[in-house]
């Protein structure tokens, strides 16, 4: 009796080790060990890889390190203009790159900063107006504050229905652009 429970403990500490090796071994080759997203919180990264802004605005990028001296710098400081301390000033429409750079790596952020086409419209009853956002290719959720004054379709095409004045929003990424609309 004390001899089988000695050969099934064996049998069981030999499976659990045989598993254990095929583990380590194949690790590497899964997706797993590729997703580097799982780790993600222990390396270097930056807050988000894609900032949407508006012209004009600021935000602010954070990037999580210790204790490690970091450059910013930007492609196109027309665009996206970025200082030392990692706050972004939106200056023209467009998109441009942030590099991040550190001892080890560099590390990359897409800023769109976005704009209007037109910032007021006037226009007469019946005549129809594209608005359009510059700067992406984004979806963008149209919506006229009073549709009684002017009515916007979802492709942004602007149509005075009766003398007034209103507001067209365009709603892209989270972020709220306004154009005004006077009706004659």
């Amino acid at each position: 009796m004390r001899k089988t429970k000695c050969i099934y403990f064996l049998n069981v500490f030999f499976y659990i080790a045989l598993i254990m090796l095929v583990m380590i071994l194949l690790f590497p080759y899964t997706k797993f060990y590729e997703n580097k997203s799982l780790f993600q919180s222990f390396f270097e990264r930056v807050n988000t890889k894609t900032i949407y802004m508006e012209k004009g605005s600021t935000c602010k990028m954070n990037l999580f390190l210790v204790n490690q001296r970091v450059t910013y710098q930007s492609q196109n400081f027309r665009i996206a203009d970025i200082n030392q301390f990692g706050k972004i000033s939106g200056k023209n429409t467009g998109n441009t790159m942030i590099l991040v750079k550190t001892k080890k790596k560099t590390l990359k952020c897409r800023v769109y900063v976005i704009a209007l086409n037109k910032g007021t419209i006037s226009c007469k009853k019946g005549e129809q107006t594209n608005l359009k956002v510059k700067g992406t290719s984004a979806w963008v959720k149209w919506k006229s504050e009073d549709q009684s004054i002017a009515k916007v379709t979802r492709f942004g095409k602007v149509t005075g229905v009766k003398s007034g004045t209103t507001y067209v929003i365009a709603k892209v990424k989270g972020i709220t652009l306004k154009c005004e609309i006077i009706v004659i």
